[in-house]
């Protein structure tokens, strides 16, 4: 099985698919040019970035003037507005990003429905949880009960 790349029957070889992208004209080009220098300058960011933000801060665009970032929460956005300025100057010292003006930033939230990022499930009060007992005690559908009794297990430690 080949998921590290394409083969080549030509050749007989073994070929990256990215390296096979890359080899094409035209706009593909010019697109997968642009997406590798927004997963560099992403890297870029970052790393200047305080650690708890970095993970939640990423670019979305980059043109001659503007750079865009995207962020999973409205708190995380507000630091990263704090921080536009001192980034803004970091990034025009590199002779390709002198032209920018502003950074702009955008919250496009998680995925996750249930799970954050990290993989943890939410927490609920204690109040929460025999609320979710009580309505699962008063239901008849054999296979909701048993879901909401398991949600009803994920109780806040602080809170009991």
């Amino acid at each position: 099985m080949f998921n590290r790349g394409i083969f080549d029957m030509r050749t007989g070889n073994l070929q990256s698919l990215a390296r096979l992208l890359q080899k094409q004209p035209g706009e593909l080009k010019v697109l997968l040019a642009h997406a590798a220098r927004l997963e560099s300058l992403s890297r870029q960011i970052g790393a200047w970035l305080p650690e708890p933000l970095a993970e939640h801060a990423r670019v979305a665009n980059v043109d001659p003037q503007r750079l865009v970032l995207q962020t999973d929460s409205p708190a995380w956005a507000t630091r990263l507005r704090y921080l536009a300025p001192p980034l803004l100057a970091y990034l025009k010292q590199q002779p390709d990003l002198a032209g920018l003006r502003n950074v702009q930033v955008r919250v496009w939230p998680a995925a996750s429905g249930t799970a954050d990022r990290h993989g943890r499930r939410p927490l609920f009060s204690h109040l929460a949880s025999e609320s979710l007992l009580a309505a699962a005690e008063g239901h008849s559908d054999a296979e909701l009960r048993d879901a909401l009794i398991r949600l009803a297990k994920h109780v806040h430690p602080r809170q009991g």
